[in-house]
């Protein structure tokens, strides 16, 4: 679990796999925060939000619903979702959760 200033973040693996396609962020948030969905990304996959900005604009990172701005606070409702072979692996290693993803042999 990480937390921000207003937000636990809890992290499921809902599918094992050596390496996962897609990473889907659902955003359980109840009443408004100021936490922007670039912050949240950068925090979860330990990049730049600069990065995150890149790899929306390349489609890495779609949003349902569709067209949101990562520059804006998080909406109840909202999924994030993310190409997982366009970052690095231990990107996803720490999205994931520790001891998330199999070791391989």
């Amino acid at each position: 679990m990480q937390e921000f200033d207003d937000v636990l973040v809890t992290k499921r693996v809902l599918s094992q796999s050596l390496r996962p396609v897609l990473l889907e962020i659902e955003c359980l948030v109840p009443r408004q925060i100021g936490l922007r969905a670039d912050r949240l990304l950068a925090s979860e996959l330990r990049l730049s939000r600069s990065s995150i900005q890149r790899l929306a604009k390349a489609a890495q990172i779609l949003t349902v619903p569709t067209g949101f701005d990562f520059r804006r606070p998080l909406r109840d409702g909202m999924r994030l979702i993310i190409g997982a072979t366009s970052i690095p692996e231990n990107s996803i290693g720490h999205a994931a959760g520790p001891n998330s993803l199999p070791r391989p042999a």
